[in-house]
Order: structure tokens, then C-alpha cells, then sequence
């Protein structure tokens, strides 16, 4: 922990992060505002839903971005085994 907030977790393989709130940098990459106030306006007039925190940053879901961005969740692919219960023996 660095100030008093959990770093978010990184993936062992790729390093890619996977955290549940947009950064503040990530933030002004998709609004294109860096004052707090103006991301919120944007936010707002965009339709993305948020929070806004104590320190008056606005807190956007990372899954909430991608839905409205159009990414296309892809549940992992199962392991499948066939069930020969059903099969009876031949004598």
C-alpha cells in the first residue's frame, strides 16, 4: 500500500493491471479533461455512470467503460469431458 490505497493487483504473466476504478490518468485519456469538474460534466453529458470520491475526483468502473465502449466480455472456455454413465455395456 502506497498512501493509504491498495495497489491494484497485476496479472504474474502480462503485468497488465486489474483494477476496478479507472486511474486518474485514465480518466483524462477518456475525457480529455484534466480539472475534475470538467471530467464530471463530460462524464455526465456522455452517459457513463461514476462516483465522486472524497478528494473530489470522479470514480469510474473499469467493466462500465468497456460496456459502453462496445468490448465483448468472453467467458473462459470450459473443459468439457463426455459422461459415459449412459452408456450401457454389450454383452
Amino acid at each position: 500500500m502506497t498512501g493509504g490505497h491498495p495497489q491494484p493487483k497485476r496479472d504474474a504473466t502480462s503485468g497488465e493491471r486489474h483494477a476496478m476504478f479507472l486511474d486518474e490518468t485514465e480518466v483524462l485519456d477518456l475525457t480529455g479533461y484534466a480539472r475534475p469538474t470538467k471530467q464530471i460534466e463530460w462524464l455526465r453529458r456522455e452517459g457513463f455512470a461514476f462516483r465522486v470520491a472524497a478528494d473530489g475526483h470522479p470514480r469510474v468502473l473499469r467493466a462500465h467503460v468497456f460496456r459502453l465502449m462496445g468490448a465483448q466480455e468472453t467467458a473462459p472456455k470450459q473443459k468439457t469431458t463426455p459422461n459415459f454413465t449412459g452408456l450401457s455395456k454389450v454383452a
